[in-house]
């Protein structure tokens, strides 16, 4: 197809307005693939549009679960999945929480089949699921990784049902997808299953809430990276192995906001020396607190006020000189860590910023070890920054920011987004140059970021999709 969509970004003007922050992304899907755990509907509230959420919506309708959209609200209803499976492998292939089946559909039928995943291209290992099939062997499933076959897949059986092992699962790194396919699979696995080396990121335990709410029995202990399930024995419910429901009624759970959106848009505030509203909804501020903190601590040090305007309601903005300019960006080095720790999927964002700062500052990632892809394309962008991979040091870029220069007219640019993060990058670095960016990979932002344009529209940028030829 020779014509794409692409954004075209006018950038050089503070952002000043309010943006209501949807949904997690990396929440609503683990939600979502949990309800094939209940024969009764779930109603979610609070979902984001975007385009993981209908890759998640047909994959699960391919498995015999309704799927209906109402405004923001999705309803699920598993009330008979089915295996074998008669899915197009290359749903699963277009995004990673495809593997999030794998654990209810064991779970709930004893029998599951999930095509290998896709998703962003941020490991140079192809972000296996080692982790996801190890465990749910250690619960007591049978499981063939048919890498060979074409397309590859992972089949699991458990027709006697599942049961917890009598020592601890130990993940041997932090894993948020595995840690929530082995809760959502030790849910219905008899015995006390506990989880050590576990993710207690915030999407996880907001699945913990559902499952609780579901009627399974989950305590977390945040301060040692340790959960326990204690599953529903199967025999109890006169059911078939493998045919357990947790739930009998109807539920409703309102998705927690996406807390990588409204770093997002935090920084983007930051880079233009503007003001942004937050809206995260109509949450505790307890719960804003811990899902921002690890970002918004690090903001704080690069001179960023944050002010709680309301409730749900935060105000990003410079910090101002003494005649009223935007101060410089002091730099702030970061190490990407679990939760709590400062989360992976805003590094690229975070060398946008450093990259509009006035000095000297680093980068380390230590989740996924090919995610350095966006810094050629923002030392492309005639930023004034330098911008490189340490040569001492393969899991750190450096960044030589300079801030003088982002008040010189800068050239006409084409970019090409090669995943989210990278993406929602390079948005943020054209807002604040002077110059007009247009970016391709329109649909990689899509998967995690809604309404992209009409957003930024909405704080003053001149940005619009168009219609890029492409050779």
């Amino acid at each position: 197809m020779p014509y794409k969509t692409a954004l075209e970004i006018q950038g050089g003007q503070p952002l000043n307005g309010e943006v209501s922050i949807p949904g997690a992304k990396n929440a609503i899907l683990p939600l979502m693939a949990s309800s094939v755990l209940t024969d009764k509907p779930i109603v979610f509230a609070n979902v984001p549009d975007i385009s993981d959420v209908i890759l998640m919506k047909n994959l699960l309708e391919s498995h015999g679960v309704s799927v209906s959209f109402a405004g923001n609200q999705v309803t699920c209803r598993a009330t008979h999945p089915i295996y074998p499976v008669s899915n197009d492998p290359t749903i699963s292939g277009k995004f990673r929480a495809s593997v999030l089946l794998l654990g209810p559909l064991l779970a709930r039928l004893g029998h599951a089949r999930v095509y290998l995943p896709g998703g962003d291209a941020i490991d140079s290992r192809g972000r296996p699921v080692d982790i996801h099939v190890t465990n749910l062997r250690l619960l007591g499933a049978t499981v063939h990784e048919m890498y060979r076959e074409n397309p590859p897949y992972i089949e699991a059986t458990a027709f006697s049902g599942l049961r917890a092992p009598r020592q601890s699962i130990t993940l041997p790194k932090v894993s948020v997808g595995a840690t929530q396919n082995t809760i959502m699979a030790a849910c219905v696995a008899s015995g006390t299953t506990t989880i050590q080396n576990a993710s207690i990121e915030p999407e996880t335990l907001d699945l913990i809430k559902l499952l609780k709410n579901l009627g399974a029995n989950i305590e977390v202990d945040k301060r040692n990276h340790m959960i326990k399930v204690t599953g529903k024995n199967i025999e109890n419910f006169g059911l078939p192995p493998g045919s357990v429901s947790l739930s009998r009624y109807t539920l409703c759970h309102t998705v927690i906001p996406d807390r990588i959106v409204a770093g997002t848009y935090a920084i983007a505030a930051a880079i233009t020396g503007g003001s942004i509203e937050l809206v995260l909804g109509n949450f505790p501020d307890e719960t804003i607190l811990e899902l921002l903190e690890s970002e918004f601590w690090r903001l704080l040090a690069a001179g960023i006020e944050i002010t709680r305007t309301a409730r749900g309601r935060i105000h990003i903005s410079r910090k101002r000189t003494w005649n009223g300019q935007p101060h410089p960006i002091p730099p702030v080095s970061v190490e990407t860590r679990a939760y709590p720790g400062f989360p992976t999927d805003l590094h690229p964002q975070w060398a946008a910023l450093m990259c509009f700062s006035n000095g000297e500052s680093w980068i380390r990632e230590t989740i996924f070890d090919d995610r350095f892809k966006y810094v050629e394309q923002l030392e492309a962008m005639s930023l004034g920054a330098i911008i490189f991979r340490d040569p001492t040091d393969p899991k750190r870029v450096k960044i030589y920011g300079n801030s003088e220069q982002q008040n010189l007219g800068q050239p006409d640019l084409d970019l090409i987004s090669g995943d989210i993060r990278a993406g929602a990058a390079l948005i943020l670095a054209a807002l604040a140059r002077n110059g007009k960016t247009r970016i391709l990979g329109l649909d990689h932002i899509k998967r995690g970021y809604e309404n992209v344009a009409n957003n930024f529209r909405s704080c003053g940028s001149q940005m619009e999709e168009v219609m890029v030829f492409v050779e």
